[in-house]
């Protein structure tokens, strides 16, 4: 058997890395400077990284209270432009003056969160999606003037968010994209995922570079036998919904069984299964992820898995996703099986959006 290296993984990693940073940006739209992809059950996943990691944690609130600050100026620049046009309007548009004050006054109890009460929990987390609507509110409360909106980067100065476009303001920046990504570990599915259509697309530089055997080793993390049993029970303790389906490569011995207790535990019926011949076939071997029971457990072990049997696994999860599913599956391989030579058709056609987030990749090393 042939175990995972923490040196392999750690190049295909770097490698994947290196291509983002020389891609990302270059077609000038770069999608962190584009709005906020974050969801809510991004949201879950970002608060589950800050729970594993002290330093995810601690970059979390540190750039978010950047971001605080940022957006106070950005506040500055809106109340400049509401004074004059309610200096301009205040007695034909007494009804729009009192909504664009109010939009102000949710801005300002956002930046209050933010620079004062902001903790990286779920709770907070996903209050933090709300921003969308406080900017979209703010900006649609300006366009209620006429010329409203088109004043406000003037005014608002060229040190704030207010940038004038085509088509108006130009959208903000990601909330969580403060001196590059807060949740890297952790990104958004969107990003995670290469969502990505221009040119050049990043799919495609990565498939010109990368093998696909090779891509899907760089999404693996290493980890020992202590500490992936410690973060699973992290995991479960934060709640059902923060379970995250897992492939774990190497987890030999007593791994599984180990596991499926803390599941038992944790969220009570749990069913094991060894696949017989040895080899995962997912299409075969696996029932429909999107039948299976909310209220059980599923550990598969398996003497090994490869490629493209992961891919289709994450297909079949980006589904249950869309279908507001959250099975809890737990796959445990002998080995991942570099042989097979296969590329998933997703991979071969250079998709937008490859699907390797849905689940956890760990390779006990």
């Amino acid at each position: 058997m042939q175990r995972l290296t923490r040196d392999e993984i750690g190049r295909a990693t770097a490698k994947l890395q290196s291509i983002i940073d020389e891609v990302c940006g270059s077609c000038e739209l770069n999608c962190c400077l584009q709005g906020t992809m974050v969801g809510s059950d991004d949201a879950r996943r970002a608060a589950k990284a800050a729970r594993l990691s002290p330093e995810v944690r601690a970059r979390l609130v540190e750039g978010l209270h950047k971001r605080g600050a940022e957006l106070r100026r950005d506040l500055e620049g809106l109340r400049r432009t509401a004074q004059l046009l309610e200096m301009r309007f205040g007695a034909d548009r007494p009804r729009e003056v009192a909504a664009l004050l109010s939009a102000l006054e949710k801005w300002r109890e956002f930046c209050d969160f933010l620079e004062r009460d902001f903790r990286p929990e779920p709770e907070d987390l996903i209050r933090c999606l709300v921003f969308s609507g406080v900017r979209a509110t703010a900006l649609r409360a300006m366009r209620a003037f006429p010329g409203g909106e088109r004043v406000l980067p003037t005014l608002a100065g060229a040190n704030t968010s207010f940038q004038a476009g085509r088509r108006g303001v130009k959208a903000d920046r990601c909330l969580f994209h403060v001196d590059g990504c807060l949740i890297p570990t952790a990104k958004p599915h969107k990003c995670a995922d290469f969502y990505c259509a221009s040119d050049p697309g990043l799919v495609h530089e990565v498939v010109d570079r990368m093998t696909f055997d090779e891509f899907t080793l760089a999404h693996v993390t290493p980890s020992t036998r202590e500490g992936f049993l410690e973060d699973l029970q992290t995991e479960l303790a934060l709640g059902r919904e923060f379970f995250e389906p897992k492939v774990v490569m190497g987890g030999d011995g007593d791994l599984p069984e180990a596991a499926a207790d803390l599941l038992r535990e944790a969220l009570g019926r749990v069913r094991t299964e060894w696949i017989e011949g040895g080899h995962l076939d997912v299409a075969v071997d696996l029932p429909d992820i999107k039948r299976a029971p909310d209220d059980e457990a599923l550990v598969i072990h398996c003497g090994s898995i490869d490629a493209i049997g992961i891919y289709e696994l994450a297909v079949d999860l980006v589904r249950a996703r869309g279908a507001a599913l959250r099975p809890a599956l737990l796959i445990f391989a002998d080995e991942l099986n570099r042989q097979s030579g296969l590329e998933h058709p997703l991979w071969t056609r250079r998709e937008m959006s490859q699907p390797l987030s849905s689940l956890n990749l760990v390779a006990i090393v």
